[in-house]
């Protein structure tokens, strides 16, 4: 029934989040910060992202403890539930020659977690063929979503309305983020010959830049459930993770310029068609700043900071709960 499965998903993404939290040491702080995103809600609801949640945290628990029968078993559950293979094993692929370098031991792994991932590609097929007489059913139902190489064309935009967008504009800002901090762990690795980050974090970062890239190169400026792809995962976890050292600054004239790079930013989206419309923008711009603040380890869950971001995220959280309730467009 409709409960059962939303109680079965629930209790799959409790139970993943649970043992993650666990095996990389995760904050208190950084968990309630995770818990309060939007996306949450996917986690209730008779979608697969409990079960690709469940198995990506099987995939990065996995790489942090050097075990690679556990991360390819938790890789084949994340290819039957989605196709982690565009995004996801690229980023493992990554975090393991960074790692070790061209060895023989990063190719022979490498070389396992290409085979997991084709098994896991190979069970999808079977089974499409099995139920639809096609091998490759779901890439054809891909291009019925407008799924397919094209120029962005600006301003970026998504479904569900202005509040959507916003979401996703977050979304993908978390990506250029994740993509930029992969960039820096490079420079460092070559230049400084030292890895300044966990596997399990490259792997996240990576993953997040990745899905990022490949919604901005298929789908022509649209940005439909990127925020799902995104803000879902444990992946988003880690990345609000490795934000613990942070320090804040004082400096006004700081947060000043990040704020106006923000708005800068939100430009893609259309900030600028209209003045209540930008305005609501610098009101997320605003959001964010008090997020990142948040989430310094400067702050303390005690404080006004904190608190401040506690009580306006749930209140989105909520607003967002009931969109989905009410069956409009969130994903």
């Amino acid at each position: 029934s409709t409960a059962a499965i939303c109680v079965l998903n629930y209790s799959l993404y409790v139970g993943g989040l649970t043992w993650l939290c666990w095996s990389l040491s995760i904050s208190t702080k950084t968990l309630v910060v995770f818990l309060l995103l939007p996306g949450a809600v996917f986690f209730a609801i008779p979608y697969t992202e409990s079960l690709f949640f469940l198995f990506a945290c099987m995939t990065l628990v996995g790489i942090q403890r050097d075990s690679y029968k556990l991360l390819c078993a938790g890789l084949v559950g994340c290819t039957l539930t989605r196709p982690a293979f565009t995004t996801l094993v690229p980023a493992i692929l990554f975090a393991i020659w960074l790692k070790q370098g061209i060895t023989w031991t990063s190719v022979y792994r490498s070389v396992a977690v290409a085979i997991a991932s084709s098994l896991g590609l190979l069970a999808v097929l079977v089974i499409q063929h099995h139920y639809t007489g096609e091998w490759f059913g779901f890439y054809k139902a891909q291009s019925g979503w407008g799924n397919q190489l094209a120029w962005p064309t600006l301003p970026l935009g998504s479904w569900g309305g202005d509040d959507v967008v916003k979401l996703d504009a977050v979304a993908l800002l978390v990506g250029i983020s994740a993509g930029c901090a992969c960039v820096i762990v490079v420079y460092k690795r070559i230049s400084e010959k030292v890895l300044t980050q966990d596997s399990a974090t490259i792997v996240a970062w990576c993953a997040i830049a990745s899905v990022c890239a490949l919604t901005i190169a298929i789908r022509g400026g649209s940005l439909f459930s990127l925020n799902r792809f995104v803000f879902a995962t444990p992946f988003a976890l880690l990345f609000i993770h490795s934000t613990r050292n942070l320090t804040a600054d004082r400096s006004m004239l700081k947060w000043g310029l990040l704020f106006a790079l923000l708005l800068l930013y939100f430009l893609l989206f259309g900030a600028y068609v209209h003045i209540q419309h930008f305005l609501s923008f610098m009101l997320l711009g605003g959001f964010l700043l008090l997020a990142i603040r948040s989430v310094m380890a400067t702050t303390s869950i005690g404080s006004w900071w904190f608190r401040s971001y506690v009580a306006i995220a749930f209140s989105i959280q909520v607003y967002f709960s009931f969109k989905v309730l009410a069956g409009e467009w969130v994903a």
